[in-house]
C-alpha cells in the first residue's frame, strides 16, 4: 500500500497547481470541456486513485504487486507529468491565437452538415454492419448471447472485409450525430429546447446501440455521448451539475456491468442481477486498473530497469504504428504495449494490458521525456480548449470535443490506444474534412474562373485613358 506521504504529495501538487495557475481551474461556465475532462482524469490519477491504493491494492492482472518504493517513485513520476501539463496550459493561455493545422482543420467543420452527407454516412455505416453481422439475425444473437462474441470477433479477423467492417461501423453513428447538429445549426435553440432534449435523447440511444457492436467497448459509446451532452450544454442549454451528476449515478451501474456481460457466458438475465458486480470493492478493483494506478506504472518500470537502457524513442513509433493494418506488423513486438504484456504474461501472446503513457515516456527519455511529452499533451488539449469555446458549429465543437476526450486518455493509457481511435474511428471526421475541403476549394476555382472570365470579357483600354 501507498504511505500517506506520497499521497499527501501528489495530492497537494494537484491542489498547488490549482492555486497558482488559474488557467488550470476547473471551468465553471462551460464544464463539459476539454480542460475540464483532462483535469478530471489528473484528478483521479493523482487523488482518487492513490487514496484507494493506500488501502486497498488491487494487483490486476500482475503475477505481484511491486514494492511499496517503486509505487512510490511511480507516483512522483506520474506528478512530474501533471506539473508540465499545467505549466503549457498556462503557457497557451497567455500566447495570442496563431493560424496552424488544428486551427484550419477546425475551419473545415465549420460548415453545416448538408442531408447528402448524412444520406452518404448512412450508407457507409450500413455497409459497415453488413460486413461485420451479415444478417439482423446475427445482430439481435450478438446482443442476446455474449458467448458468442469471440465468434463474431475472431470471424474473419485479419481480413480485408473485418477491416471496413471496423471503418465504416462508426458512420452509422456519425450519420445520427451529423442530423443532430444539422438541427441544431438551424433551428434555434430557444424556441424548442424541449425538443431539442427529446432528439438528443433519441440520438444517444441510437449511438449507444451502434457502438455496443465493438464488442461491447464502453469507451465506444461513452465518448460520443460526452461529446453530445457537451455540445448541448455549449449551443442549447446549461444543465444543472446537480443533474448531471444524477444521471451519471443512474448510468454508471449498466456501464460497470456492460464489462461483465461481454465476457460472460451466461444469460444476460443472470449476468445483470449479480449484485456483487455493484460492490464498493469491485468498482475500486476497475477504477485503479483503468486509471493505471501507481502499483501497474511501478511494476512496468521495475521490469524496465527504470531507463537502464533507454530505447530512445522507438518504442513510441512502434506504439502509434501498432494498430495500423499490415505496416503496423512489424512495430508491434517492440511496441510499449508488448513489452509491458511481457513483462506480465511471458511470451505467452497476451496483450491486453495497457502501459500508462508516462512509463514509456520515461523508459526513452527519462523525466525530460516525461516533461516534454506532457507539456506537448498540455499544447493540444489547451488549444483545442479554445477551439471548442470559439467553435461556430455544433458539429466542429463535436469533433473538437471528441478527439481532445481521445487525447486526454492518455493520461491514463497508452500511445497505442489513442493511436487506434485514429486510425479506426476517426474516419467520419476526416471523410467531413475532406468533403469540406473539396468544396471549398471547387468554390474557389469557380470564383476564380469567374473573376478571370469578368476580366477577359471587360474592353480593352490603353493605358492613359484613351479610347
Amino acid at each position: 500500500a501507498l504511505p500517506i506521504y506520497a499521497v499527501l504529495l501528489s495530492t497537494g501538487t494537484y491542489a498547488l497547481m490549482q492555486v497558482l495557475l488559474p488557467e488550470c481551474r476547473f471551468t465553471r461556465d462551460r464544464y463539459l470541456c476539454p480542460l475540464n475532462w483532462a483535469m478530471l482524469l489528473f484528478l483521479i490519477k493523482l487523488v482518487v486513485v492513490p487514496v484507494i491504493v493506500m488501502f486497498q491494492t488491487s494487483p490486476g492482472a500482475l503475477p505481484n504487486l511491486p514494492e511499496r518504493s517503486s509505487m512510490e517513485r511511480a507516483l512522483v513520476v506520474e506528478t512530474v507529468a501533471f506539473v508540465a501539463f499545467c505549466l503549457a496550459i498556462r503557457f497557451v493561455a497567455t500566447a495570442s491565437p496563431r493560424s496552424g493545422i488544428l486551427h484550419s482543420a477546425a475551419a473545415l467543420l465549420e460548415t453545416t452538415p448538408s442531408l447528402g452527407m448524412v444520406a452518404w454516412f448512412a450508407g457507409l455505416g450500413a455497409l459497415g454492419f453488413a460486413a461485420a453481422f451479415g444478417s439482423i439475425h446475427n445482430v439481435v444473437d450478438y446482443f442476446t448471447n455474449p458467448s458468442i462474441l469471440t465468434e463474431f470477433q475472431q470471424g474473419g479477423e485479419g481480413s480485408w472485409r473485418s477491416l471496413g467492417a471496423t471503418v465504416l461501423r462508426p458512420f452509422l453513428a456519425f450519420s445520427l450525430i451529423l442530423l443532430w447538429c444539422r438541427g441544431i445549426d438551424l433551428y434555434p435553440p430557444s424556441r424548442g429546447r424541449m425538443r431539442q432534449a427529446l432528439v438528443t435523447a433519441a440520438v444517444a440511444a441510437g449511438i449507444v446501440l451502434a457502438n455496443l457492436t465493438f464488442s461491447f467497448n464502453r469507451a465506444a459509446f461513452v465518448f460520443p455521448l460526452a461529446a453530445l451532452l457537451a455540445v448541448f450544454v455549449l449551443k442549447v442549454s446549461r444543465i444543472s451539475p446537480l443533474l448531471l451528476a444524477a444521471l451519471a449515478a443512474i448510468v454508471a451501474a449498466p456501464v460497470l456491468m456492460i464489462g461483465t456481460y461481454r465476457s460472460s457466458a451466461s444469460p444476460s438475465t443472470e449476468v445483470f442481477s449479480d449484485g456483487s458486480l455493484l460492490s464498493f470493492r469491485s468498482f475500486s478493483e476497475q477504477l485503479q486498473i483503468y486509471a493505471c494506478g501507481p502499483q501497474f506504472l511501478g511494476y512496468f518500470l521495475d521490469e524496465a530497469g527504470w531507463g537502464k537502457p533507454l530505447y530512445w524513442g522507438s518504442t513510441l513509433v512502434a506504439s502509434a504504428m501498432d494498430p495500423v493494418p499490415m505496416l503496423g506488423k512489424s512495430f508491434r513486438e517492440s511496441s510499449g504495449v508488448a513489452i509491458y504484456n511481457r513483462a506480465i504474461y511471458g511470451n505467452s501472446g497476451f496483450e491486453d494490458q495497457t502501459v500508462p503513457l508516462q512509463g514509456e515516456l520515461f523508459l526513452n527519455f527519462h523525466l525530460p521525456g516525461i516533461v516534454a511529452g506532457f507539456f506537448a499533451l498540455g499544447l493540444l488539449i489547451g488549444k483545442c480548449q479554445r477551439l471548442f469555446e470559439t467553435a461556430g458549429s455544433a458539429f466542429a465543437a463535436f469533433a473538437i470535443h471528441y478527439v481532445a476526450m481521445w487525447a486526454g486518455m492518455l493520461i491514463l493509457w497508452s500511445l497505442a490506444v489513442f493511436s487506434q481511435i485514429l486510425v479506426y474511428f476517426c474516419w467520419p471526421i476526416y471523410v467531413c474534412l475532406a468533403w469540406n475541403w473539396a468544396q471549398t476549394w471547387a468554390r474557389n476555382e469557380h470564383h476564380k474562373a469567374a473573376r478571370l472570365g469578368a476580366l477577359a470579357a471587360a474592353p480593352y483600354r490603353p493605358a492613359g485613358g484613351l479610347a
